[in-house]
């Protein structure tokens, strides 16, 4: 079992942007600059040479997007059950369906629809009220803030600056939070674990994020396959896709604003089976 640090995420300040960005201020709609990119989360153990060895998925690959007028793209896997049930597979198989759901916060309309092989080519658009539109332009622009880092046991917690990476073609920024836990009296050697994070904020993205211990098991989380001309289709109901419910209320979103909560890449300390 790994020891983590106590990592406290604070909801974050708006983000500083200077005149000429075209990315608006924190809490409000990312225009310019868009993107589609494949969002994965894997648990890997580090060999004494070195290497990376693949263990598992935490989740499967999912696709996020946005346009350059500021509509944002998910997908959402609902259940893992057979046969979405490959998390062991390096790369999972596709799943026989999943949702797609399409955000126009300059039109406060959301859409929803299933794809996949068993979809049912059905679709429903929801007018969201002011305060939904809201909360989904704060879910993907406000950056989450550096995590406040808690000293606990006498563990010695220091703060590094990685500076600048290019990650999947775009420009990075980069810190490590590492947290040394000193020796037990029962003879447990120290033992040592990060906390690693690559943010682009021009693009408000978290690109890459790294928890773990850099001697045994780490989990890894990012963005890949990443694109800065994300396909327009992405943003329109496919053809032959009927509209359900034309005119449902903002009720409706519920759930799909429940989804867009885990737009950015996020890590929470990992407990790993001990077995793998």
């Amino acid at each position: 079992m790994i020891a983590f640090m106590n990592i406290c995420l604070i909801v974050p300040a708006c983000l500083a942007q200077s005149p000429q960005s075209a990315a608006s201020q924190a809490g409000s709609i990312v225009s310019g600059h868009p993107f589609s990119a494949t969002k994965y989360s894997r648990l890997i153990r580090i060999l004494p040479n070195g290497i990376s060895q693949f263990l598992q998925n935490e989740a499967y690959p999912i696709k996020l997007a946005r346009s350059d007028a500021g509509q944002v793209y998910l997908q959402s896997i609902e259940s893992l059950e057979a046969p979405c049930d490959q998390l062991s597979q390096k790369v999972p198989p596709p799943c026989p369906t999943w949702d797609v759901i399409v955000f126009d916060p300059q039109s406060d309309m959301l859409t929803h629809w299933t794809e996949g092989e068993i979809s049912s080519h059905a679709a429903v658009i929801v007018k969201m009220t002011t305060e939904q539109s809201s909360e989904v332009e704060r879910a993907t622009s406000n950056m989450p803030e550096e995590p406040v880092h808690v000293e606990e046991g006498g563990a010695m917690v220091t703060r590094e600056d990685l500076g600048k990476k290019v990650i999947q073609g775009v420009s990075a920024d980069g810190f490590r939070i590492t947290t040394t836990h000193k020796s037990s009296q029962n003879g447990k050697a120290a033992t040592e674990t990060i906390h690693e994070v690559w943010r682009s904020e021009e693009l408000r993205l978290v690109l890459k994020v790294i928890d773990g211990d850099p001697a045994g098991i780490e989990k890894i989380s990012g963005l890949e396959k990443v694109s800065l001309h994300p396909a327009s289709t992405l943003f329109s109901l496919p053809e032959g896709f009927q509209v359900q419910s034309p005119n449902a209320v903002g009720i409706y979103a519920k759930d799909d604003l429940a989804a867009v909560q885990s737009w950015f890449v996020m890590q929470e300390p990992i407990s790993p089976d001990p077995a793998l």
